[in-house]
């Protein structure tokens, strides 16, 4: 599989609370494109929210109810969320 900088960047906010909350603020949704762009105003809308990184299933279900997206984004993002919810070991050096 081939990941590019968007879905890390992306996996990134959804699970490090510590990097949502110092490069969070520092993005902008025109950094990405397609699928991506919508998923990273979702996300960043989340945590405005509710001050917390989502669940997947939380994330779902955010997801289903604003129907912000178009049909085939929501589908490549449903078919994307399992990978960006799994945590990529961290270098910290």
């Amino acid at each position: 599989m081939n990941i590019n900088l968007e879905q890390t960047i992306l996996r990134n906010l959804l699970t490090n609370d510590e990097y949502m909350r110092k490069v969070g603020a520092f993005l902008s949704p025109d950094y990405f494109q397609g699928v991506y762009k919508g998923l990273f105003k979702e996300v960043t809308k989340f945590v405005a929210e509710y001050n917390k990184l989502p669940t997947l299933e939380a994330f779902k279900i955010e997801i289903d109810q604003n129907n912000r997206l178009s049909e085939e984004d929501y589908r490549s993002s449903i078919d994307l969320l399992p990978d960006l919810f799994t945590p990529e070991p961290e270098n910290l050096e």
